[in-house]
């Protein structure tokens, strides 16, 4: 399969030359805090990200911080989101945006950590395992997958 291989050759040349490191590091994420990111991943779907850390969807998750009252990486325990109420979780969030599904956004993330809750996974090292179900707790979920 020549033709692959230098498809290949000339892909990694290309991006040698044009994209030339050192690569920034990534400065984003929530490591160890499994409710920002499922929060951020639901509600940074088809919308703005937000122009500083009080807006958008990092306002969002401040927003939630606040409820928790944890400081700068506690929300690591998504059975607080599964047990939230959605129109609730939506009046604290800021959000009344909808899924494709027609779902608030608040609702997805009910939904989705309550499926993922009841595969095993709680907290960010569990996901990092995988749980007991991995992707599949989020799968089923209007909107999401």
């Amino acid at each position: 399969m020549a033709g692959v291989d230098e498809d290949r050759t000339a892909h990694s040349e290309y991006v040698q030359r044009e994209l030339r490191a050192p690569w920034p590091a990534f400065r984003g994420g929530y490591p160890d805090e499994v409710e920002a990111a499922l929060l951020d991943a639901v509600l940074s779907i088809r919308s703005a990200y937000g122009t500083s850390p009080t807006t958008g969807v990092r306002g969002a998750v401040g927003r939630w911080r606040e409820v928790r009252q944890v400081g700068a990486s506690g929300l690591d325990d998504l059975s607080y989101l599964a047990g939230a109420d959605a129109q609730s979780l939506a009046a604290v969030l800021g959000n009344r945006q909808v899924l494709s599904s027609g779902l608030l956004k608040a609702e997805g993330v009910v939904e989705a950590a309550t499926r993922l809750v009841a595969v095993g996974v709680t907290t960010g090292f569990a996901a990092a395992l995988g749980g007991d179900g991995g992707p599949q707790g989020v799968r089923g979920s209007e909107g999401l997958g």
